[in-house]
């Protein structure tokens, strides 16, 4: 059944009573994440770890952390705006670029742009994160898209190098003209 609604995107949201428990549970999702994503910043930056490593570790700590050191964590780190994977930390991050995010996947030949973060399901393979790392695909990085071949695949310029970005990959990034 929902392979045949998907076309017509999300159906409305069902009014069932329960809007007090939906707030408090995303309220806490979003004191989770913001929790998860400072804790990855604070074991690269304090005890380097690795920046493919961080988030299964940090899936480990973040039911562990208290709100007021999840603040002294923040406070420590200058409040980022994003974890190191780009996603954005909630209560830090200015909602003011999500508009200007496209998928890599959709970068037209010639375009110049600026890697802002990875896909949430990205985070959690540590292949693909070692691959971005290794590849310096990560936020913060311009590059610029040279070709894009019949296939899909993209050859994109960084640094001065050649690197070859498949669909898979290209989806997995998000970034915003340079």
């Amino acid at each position: 059944l929902l392979p045949l609604l998907s076309p017509l995107g999300p159906p409305p949201p069902l009014d069932l009573g329960v809007g007090v428990r939906h707030n408090r549970g995303e309220r806490a999702a979003e004191q989770l994440a913001r929790r998860h994503r400072l804790i990855e910043h604070w074991l690269i930056r304090t005890l380097g770890l690795g920046w493919a490593e961080v988030h299964e570790e940090a899936d480990k700590l973040e039911h562990s952390v208290s709100d007021e050191l999840t603040e002294r964590i923040s406070e420590s780190l200058g409040h980022p705006a994003t974890c190191p994977h780009g996603l954005p930390i909630p209560g830090n991050y200015p909602e003011t670029d999500i508009a200007q995010l496209f998928s890599l996947a959709n970068v037209k030949e010639g375009a110049n742009v600026r890697i802002v973060r990875l896909s949430e399901p990205a985070e959690e393979d540590v292949e693909l994160l070692r691959y971005f790392e290794d590849k310096q695909l990560v936020p913060g990085r311009t590059m610029t898209a040279r070709e894009v071949t019949p296939s899909g695949h993209m050859v994109m310029e960084l640094d001065g190098a050649t690197v070859v970005v498949d669909n898979h990959v290209a989806s997995n990034l998000w970034v915003m003209d340079a």
